[in-house]
């Protein structure tokens, strides 16, 4: 099991992040040991950037991998430009670290946006409570399957860079399975 966390503390005028990796490898092999990620930021900065050189997992991990970030004023909590892959579940949740390095959770993001940008398949098995949720499908085999009846979302917005073929089903969304 890897567990890494950090926190970003200091002036307001200053942007501390809490965990930032623009060029690293974080994996495990062998036994389905987990990874977890926590970042916060009290400075208005982001809690949790992941660079695009960044590799959380990978194939050789088979246990969950679990990123939670917080942020003040509005500011993206986990930024993602790295590529994070396991074949256990993947947890990204609100929530941060303490002054003591305790994990602290949130039990949703409210009224704020929440954002799901994929090249491949996103589904759940938790409810997603946001003001609005916009899911960004990067590639032709982009495709969101969000079709849990405890979903509380004001507005649902997508974005398909590359759309599925003519006939095809990007987005399930709602307990009754509607497109």
């Amino acid at each position: 099991t890897i567990d890494i966390r950090g926190r970003g503390d200091g002036p307001a005028d200053r942007f501390v992040r809490g965990v930032v990796s623009d060029d690293s490898t974080i994996t495990t092999s062998g036994a389905s040991g987990s990874i977890t990620v926590s970042g916060e930021s009290t400075t208005g900065a982001n809690g949790l950037v992941l660079g695009g050189s960044t590799l959380i997992g990978g194939s050789g991990t088979s246990g969950n991998i679990t990123l939670r970030a917080a942020s003040i004023d509005g500011v993206d909590s986990i930024v993602i430009g790295g590529d994070v892959a396991s074949s256990g579940v993947l947890n990204i949740r609100p929530g941060g670290v303490s002054a003591a390095g305790a994990l602290t959770s949130d039990a949703a993001v409210g009224g704020n946006l929440v954002t799901l940008s994929s090249g491949g398949t996103v589904t759940q098995d938790a409810a997603i409570t946001a003001g609005g949720l916009l899911l960004h499908g990067t590639q032709p085999t982009s495709n969101f399957q969000l079709d849990l009846a405890t979903n509380n979302v004001g507005t649902l917005a997508a974005r398909f860079e590359t759309p599925a073929g003519a006939g095809a089903e990007n987005v399930v969304a709602g307990p009754s399975g509607a497109t």
